[in-house]
């Protein structure tokens, strides 16, 4: 099972990629520390009630 707790979002791809390399070189005690700065209770982000969020609706 995988779990979705953070994410960025880029205009560009290069700029995505860039990041993603970046964060990769990281240590995991720093990776842990921008999840929990942006999402401290590590909540899966793809758990989204479609009432909560009406993109997510079908139709």
């Amino acid at each position: 099972m995988t779990t979705l707790v953070y994410a960025e979002d880029y205009q560009y791809v290069e700029d995505a990629i860039a990041r993603e390399t970046q964060v990769k070189g990281w240590r995991r005690s720093k990776k842990n520390e921008l999840v929990e700065a942006a999402n401290p209770t590590w909540a899966d982000l793809l758990e989204v009630s479609p009432s909560k969020d009406p993109s997510l609706r079908s139709g």
